[in-house]
């Protein structure tokens, strides 16, 4: 179970928000969502480190989508930009959505309709990686988390 979280919700579809944030809350987290990408960057900068645990969000918005918001915030200047957990969300299972969340810096990939216990073990999994580690070691666990996300769409 996720211990209690602050979770950045990026969500621009209103029911795809809405149940992400019941599936979340029924974990324990508490989720402040921003409609779009441009303004979860806002949401992260305006925030002190540490406000957010995780961010979950959608790589399909406008204004900025998931994946130019997630470069956006690893760009940042500071440790938090580069170790929150960012678990992109999308409705394409596709490889190439899971390769692409991959590069932009993203350390996990979920599939819409939420799956609420792989949501949670992502969100798991994306967490342990933000926790302070030595910097090969935190490569070295990002690259087999993104591994698995390939393994899991190549399957489906």
């Amino acid at each position: 179970m996720i211990p209690e979280l602050n979770i950045l919700l990026a969500e621009d579809n209103d029911l795809n928000a809405e149940i992400a944030i019941e599936l979340l809350k029924t974990k324990r987290a508490s989720v402040h969502r921003a409609e779009y990408g441009k303004r979860a960057v806002e949401l992260f900068v305006r925030n002190s480190p540490g406000t957010y645990q995780a961010i979950l969000m959608d790589i399909q918005m406008h204004e900025m989508n998931g994946l130019e918001a997630c470069r956006a915030i690893r760009g940042m200047q500071g440790q938090d930009a580069s170790s929150i957990p960012v678990i992109a969300m999308t409705a394409n299972s596709y490889q190439e959505d899971a390769g692409a969340a991959a590069e932009a810096g993203m350390d996990g990939f979920v599939t819409k309709p939420v799956d609420a216990e792989y949501l949670c073990q992502v969100s798991e999994r994306a967490q342990r990686l933000g926790q302070p580690a030595e910097g090969s070691r935190l490569i070295e666990d990002r690259q087999r988390l993104h591994a698995a996300f390939r393994i899991r769409i190549a399957g489906q």
